[in-house]
C-alpha cells in the first residue's frame, strides 16, 4: 500500500513548482473552463477528479490532477495507512489514454478514535494530488479512472466507481483547481532534508510492545500527533505523547496492538500545526525513558482488543 511512499514525498518540491509555473499560464488565456470529471455522489461521500490544466499544452510532459473528496456529515475517509481498520483509496488507470504513470499523494491525516479504535483518514473536504506523467509529450489525455474506498460513519460502506476526463491539446489554467491541488499538495509531509522536524531515535520497548519515539524541533510544536507505519499486518494504539517545557523536544510511547517482523521500509509521520513529516527509520533496542510529565493517558490494549471484538462482532 505505501512501498512507494518516500518516493512519492521526494516529488513534492517539484510538484508544487510545476503548479506554481502553471498558475502562470492563466496570463495566456483570458477564460479557462474547469476540466473536471462528472461527480460520484451519495449520502457518504462525494467524488470528481479534478485537473489544474484545461488542455494539454506543447511539450508538455506532465499534468497536474486531484481526487476530490467530500464526505458527507459524520463521514470519514481512510488515509495510505488506515489505522487498525479500514482501507486506503485506490486508482485504477486501466483505460486511460497517454497515461504513462499517475502518482497518488497522500496530505497528512487527522486521527479517529471510535470504541477504542484508532483509525487515520480525512473528513470534510480533501483532494488528493496525483501527478500524471504523458506517454506523448503534447498529446491528448483521456482518463479513464476505477476508484475504491470506503467510508465510515456508525457502519462502513465501500465504493467502487468510474470517473472520466478528457484533456485536448490547448494551454489554459482553472485557477480553483490549481488552488486546491496546491493547498492539500503542500499538506503532504515533507521529506526531512525539507523539515527542521528531526527524528533521532525509533525503538522498541523489551516485550515489543510498544514503539518510543524521539524527535526535535527547530519550530515548538503545537497540535502533534505521531503515525508509525509498519505495514497492514502491524497496528498501533493511541500515542503517549509528551513534550519538554520549550515544546521543542518529543518523546512518544505508541502501543503495538499487532506486531510482525516481516515489515518493508517503515517509516513514523509527526504532523504538527501547519507541517508534517515523513521519515524512514531504524529500529534500535534501546527506548529511553519518558522524560517528562504526560500528555495524553494511555488506552490499555486490553481494552482496545475487547472493544474491537465487539465492534467486529456487530459489523458481521
Amino acid at each position: 500500500m505505501h512501498t512507494q511512499m518516500t518516493v512519492r514525498v521526494f516529488h513534492l518540491g517539484a510538484w508544487l513548482l510545476l503548479i506554481l509555473i502553471g498558475c502562470v499560464g492563466i496570463f495566456l488565456s483570458d477564460a479557462a473552463n474547469a476540466a473536471e470529471s462528472e461527480s460520484f455522489s451519495n449520502p457518504a461521500v462525494t467524488a470528481r477528479l479534478i485537473s489544474a490544466e484545461d488542455g494539454i499544452a506543447p511539450d508538455a510532459a506532465s499534468v497536474s490532477l486531484g481526487l476530490a473528496l467530500e464526505y458527507g456529515e459524520g463521514w470519514k475517509g481512510y488515509w495510505r495507512t488506515p489505522g487498525e481498520v479500514g482501507l486506503a483509496p485506490e486508482i485504477n488507470w486501466s483505460g486511460s489514454t497517454n497515461l504513462k504513470s499517475a502518482e497518488l499523494l497522500w496530505p497528512a491525516p487527522e486521527r479517529f478514535e471510535a470504541f477504542g479504535i484508532e483509525n487515520f483518514g480525512y473528513s470534510g473536504q480533501v483532494v488528493l494530488p496525483i501527478r500524471a506523467r504523458l506517454e506523448d509529450d503534447g498529446h491528448p489525455l483521456e482518463l479513464r479512472a476505477r476508484v475504491s474506498l470506503l467510508t465510515c460513519s456508525t457502519v462502513c460502506v465501500p465504493h467502487d466507481f468510474e470517473l472520466s476526463l478528457a484533456l485536448p491539446q490547448g494551454i489554459g489554467i482553472d485557477t480553483n483547481s490549481a488552488r486546491q491541488i496546491a493547498t492539500y499538495a503542500d499538506r503532504v509531509p515533507a521529506v526531512p532534508e525539507n523539515s527542521d522536524i528531526r527524528i533521532s531515535v525509533t525503538a522498541l520497548d523489551a516485550r515489543d510492545s510498544a514503539l518510543i519515539v524521539v524527535a526535535t524541533s527547530d519550530t515548538p510544536f503545537g497540535e502533534v500527533d505521531v503515525f508509525p507505519e509498519f505495514g497492514p499486518l502491524v497496528t498501533f494504539g493511541k500515542p503517549d505523547i509528551r513534550l519538554d517545557r520549550d515544546r521543542t523536544e518529543l518523546w512518544a510511547q505508541i502501543p503495538i496492538n499487532a506486531w510482525t517482523e516481516e515489515h518493508a521500509e517503515p517509516s513514523v509521520t509527526i504532523t504538527d500545526t501547519a507541517r508534517a513529516i515523513t521519515a524512514p527509520i531504524t529500529l534500535t533496542s534501546d527506548p529511553p525513558a519518558p522524560p517528562f510529565s504526560s500528555a495524553n493517558p494511555r488506552t490499555s490494549v486490553l481494552k482496545v482488543v475487547a472493544v474491537a471484538a465487539i465492534a467486529f462482532l456487530g459489523g458481521l
